[in-house]
């Protein structure tokens, strides 16, 4: 089932793993709700400070922000899950910082709910698939 945004709404940010080992190659990917217009840029990390310092990147990159970023469960993005109640989640400082900043509010999947993030998720898997393997497989 297809769940649709109106413009302006969302926003769905990612890291996805496209090589592990010894030099791990990540990539942070933002995709719009409603236009599913993407931005992707590879990292070697995945910290608070790189999620931050990405999701700005993207705002600025799109010239504006939605009132929802969508995140799954990372702990460097939410530190504990209900811990104020149902659906009151301690979110990590940086992060809350920056929503504030920008004016969105940031929310969370249900945990092992993929699914909920499909637009993302779905670029992630186009990425890796589509793009990556076929391109260094190029190189060779």
């Amino acid at each position: 089932m297809r769940f649709e945004t109106e413009p302006g709404e969302q926003m769905q940010v990612d890291f996805t793993i496209i090589r592990r080992g010894h030099d791990p190659l990540l990539a942070f990917v933002a995709t719009l709700g409603w236009s599913r217009a993407i931005y992707v840029v590879f990292s070697r990390r995945e910290d608070s400070a790189a999620w931050c310092s990405e999701i700005e990147k993207a705002l600025r990159f799109f010239g504006g922000t939605p009132r929802k970023l969508l995140f799954d469960n990372a702990k460097t993005i939410i530190q504990e899950r209900d811990v104020y109640g149902p659906g009151e989640h301690r979110w990590n400082p940086a992060l809350l910082n920056l929503a504030e900043r920008y004016g969105f509010t940031p929310k969370v999947c249900r945990p092992y709910g993929a699914r909920t993030k499909g637009k993302v998720e779905r670029f992630n898997h186009c990425l890796k698939n589509s793009f990556v393997v076929p391109f260094a497989a190029s190189l060779n």
